[in-house]
């Protein structure tokens, strides 16, 4: 019996124990609702082909004049599933070949319209892109401090005449890196598809869907199944972000050291760094061909007078001069003793031909010379007479 007993207070001093450390760790009431602050930002594309795609001019831009508004009359700062609150706010920029931001990020509806129906189209080229970055470096620079998300309401027809901001598909790829979600809408219902879906997340049932600024069967008419399907997803899409079920967390003890992971793949290229520090030196390098010889200077200005020069060495010896001109006779001197007798002279030149000698004596009879060659035959003879009988 006293055994049984000490077992029950043991088990309820455990309870007891138990209770106040659940006491201690109790969270946030499941009751309090998070806070969902949205923003949206709508880029419209006022340019030529969008303006002038229609009868009257500036027709297409009257009917989104009237989808915005309709489209913010639709948003409530209430809760959403009992769980979140949602509040919005919105701004927009407008866009051709140049952007222009006709409303900062605000909650008044009223002053939002007004500067929306003050917007004119600018009707020139169609660069997308650098709408889209504008916004994107728009809503960074107002959202950077808060959890707010972030939603974009791109209206344009797909089509772009340049890409001077490195080109429409990359410049919404780098919204959604920064966490914007960009939904698609076309003015008109003649547009290019791929160019809308470019621009638009995924996945497209959600983010592009057909969505246009009027119906397919009256042009005249705003499309309100566009405005409430958009706006259903932005709500879905931030309550996903925003509703924390930190009511039912309990710290639990660190797990275990998980495995080591696979290498990653290889970065991309970082930013240039620093300058480094000055090398030493560098070897001579091999000598250059020789350059082609300057132009000719100018005269220089004559110079001062030198010192004397050494002497020079001995010239080599002159031309052999002209003979001189004969001198007179001189007096005639003594005789001088006989002279050695010289060497022969060298042979003289052959004298001239001599006159015709005397003739000689006869010789003697020559030796019979070998037979003539025979002669012609001689002239006929004269007619012989007649013989007689």
């Amino acid at each position: 019996m006293l055994g049984n007993s000490f077992l029950v207070l043991l088990l309820g001093g455990m309870f007891g124990t138990l209770m106040g450390q659940a006491d201690v760790a109790v969270t946030p009431s499941c009751k309090d609702k998070s806070n969902c602050p949205i923003s949206i930002h709508f880029l419209i594309d006022t340019s030529e082909s969008i303006i002038l795609q229609t009868a009257p001019i500036q027709s297409l831009l009257e009917n989104i004049k009237e989808f915005i508004p309709m489209f913010l009359n639709k948003l409530k700062d209430e809760p959403y599933l009992n769980q979140v609150s949602l509040t919005w706010q919105f701004a927009g920029l407008h866009y051709s070949d140049e952007v222009k931001v006709y409303s900062q990020l605000t909650n008044d509806k009223n002053k939002y319209i007004q500067d929306l129906k003050a917007i004119q189209y600018i009707g020139r080229g169609t660069f997308t892109d650098c709408g889209i970055s504008n916004m994107t470096n728009d809503i960074l620079r107002q959202t950077r401090d808060t959890n707010t998300v972030k939603f974009a309401v791109v209206i344009t027809d797909g089509h772009v005449t340049g890409s001077p901001c490195g080109g429409m598909k990359d410049r919404a790829e780098k919204a959604r890196d920064h966490g914007i979600k960009l939904f698609a809408v076309a003015p008109s219902h003649d547009v290019y598809e791929q160019g809308l879906r470019e621009i638009a997340n995924v996945p497209h049932e959600l983010y592009r869907s057909n969505y246009a600024v009027t119906t397919s069967q009256d042009l005249l008419k705003i499309d309100e199944a566009t405005i409430d399907k958009i706006i259903q997803v932005m709500k879905h899409e931030a309550f996903a972000e925003c509703y924390k079920m930190s009511c039912l967390e309990i710290p639990g003890p660190p797990g275990p050291a998980g495995y080591r992971g696979q290498k990653g793949a290889k970065g991309n290229a970082g930013e240039p760094g620093d300058p480094g520090d000055k090398g030493r030196q560098g070897d001579p390098g091999i000598e250059g061909p020789i350059g082609y010889p300057g132009p000719k200077g100018a005269p220089g200005m004559k110079g001062e007078k030198g010192d004397y020069g050494g002497d020079g060495r001995k010239g080599a010896a002159g031309l052999a001069g002209r003979n001189g001109t004969d001198g007179q006779k001189g007096k005639l001197g003594r005789i001088g003793p006989p002279g050695c007798k010289g060497d022969p002279g060298s042979r003289g030149p052959d004298g001239y031909p001599g006159g015709v000698g005397d003739r000689g004596e006869e010789g003697d009879p020559g030796v019979k010379g070998d037979p003539g060659r025979p002669g012609k035959s001689g002239p006929p003879g004269p007619i012989g007479e007649i013989g007689r009988a």
